[in-house]
């Protein structure tokens, strides 16, 4: 699993200077939740719907939890 392989490996590597940054792109937004709570991404991509007409969940919930973690978000919607 991604959680206790990957990402552990990968902010291993940023606070090592190997890399800067690191991150996932995510077709739904609990995945990107549910990450910052278990490890240190710095930005997501998320592929979901967001949009002037459906956007309350995402500015109410998601975009300023991810905030809080100091995380980055790109909408690729």
């Amino acid at each position: 699993e991604a959680v206790k392989g990957a990402m552990p490996e990968l902010t291993k590597m940023r606070k090592e200077g190997l890399i800067k940054a690191w991150g996932f792109g995510v077709n739904r937004p609990e995945p990107a939740l549910r990450a910052i709570e278990e490890a240190d991404p710095d930005i997501f991509l998320l592929a979901c719907q967001y949009s002037l007409l459906d956007h309350a969940q995402a500015l109410h919930d998601t975009f300023p939890k991810i905030a809080k973690h100091g995380a980055s978000v790109v909408v690729g919607a």
